[in-house]
């Protein structure tokens, strides 16, 4: 029954899940009793991997001044994705909202880019959340920081196992040639988040954890693959500077930052 129980929680199963599987399994009956508080949270997550939600929650932690009640949790972003609010986190936790590099979508949720944290941007909401914890005046020093712990330079160091300034310097290399190709210049937030996302991806491809599969992939229209095309020749150059090579999938994905069209 113990095996049983454990191998619940490693499957992710809420506490209800797993006692109906045990007494379902075994001669026994159980009562649970739901908890009257959950704890809040502040979700941090990123597409990438789960690896750089724990970076993006110490960044967070190391913002605030003092230790406070609520909980910077990282999570997987796949997991909320897939499940939305039927997630188990849901159901142990009171989830404030989710700060990371992709947002999961979930009803209900509000959700922080961290490209916006990088700007300076929409820190409204969450520093409303913080009031509860923090006095009034710990507001502006606590904004203060979390842009100052959230640069560009310190994101791509916490994030990649490779030198944060070759990094910037290779990625900016690939933006400025598809801003070229595709006749676009990016805002700034939006060009904050793609070199996040591209600084783990070279990363990924490096350690052969590319993705293979991506929402549209097998609808592609004549347009999407010309401009798929486009992105794959941009990033080329750094493709053979890190021996790696972008899949449809990851060049899909870095298509949305200028329209998926």
């Amino acid at each position: 029954m113990a095996l049983e129980v454990g191998m619940g929680f490693k499957q992710g199963l809420s506490v209800k899940e797993i006692l109906e599987k045990v007494e379902n399994n075994f001669e026994l009956s159980t009562h649970y009793i739901e908890g009257k508080e959950k704890s809040e949270v502040i979700l941090t997550v990123c597409a990438t991997g789960f690896g750089a939600a724990q970076k993006f929650s110490e960044l967070f932690s190391n913002s605030l001044l003092h230790s406070i009640p609520l909980k910077i949790l990282p999570y997987d972003y796949q997991s909320l994705a897939t499940n939305g609010l039927s997630d188990p986190v849901f159901t142990t936790y009171n989830v404030s909202m989710v700060v990371g590099t992709l947002d999961p979508k979930i009803a209900g949720i509000d959700f922080l880019p961290v490209e916006n944290i990088m700007m300076n941007e929409g820190l409204e909401k969450l520093t409303g959340v913080l009031e509860k914890y923090i006095k009034r005046k710990e507001v502006d020093d606590f904004k203060k920081q979390v842009v100052k712990n959230f640069n560009l330079s310190n994101i791509i160091h916490h994030l990649t196992i490779l030198n944060a300034e070759k990094v910037i310097d290779d990625v900016e290399e690939v933006v400025q040639y598809l801003e070229e190709d595709f006749h676009m210049i990016l805002d700034a937030t939006s060009k904050a988040g793609l070199y996040v996302h591209m600084s783990c991806l070279i990363e990924r491809l490096i350690l052969k954890n590319g993705i293979e599969g991506y929402e549209g992939l097998q609808s592609i229209t004549p347009k999407q693959r010309e401009r798929i095309e486009i992105i794959k020749n941009a990033f080329s150059g750094v493709g053979m500077r890190y021996s790696v090579e972008l899949s449809d999938a990851e060049a899909l994905f870095i298509l949305n930052y200028f329209g998926n069209k």
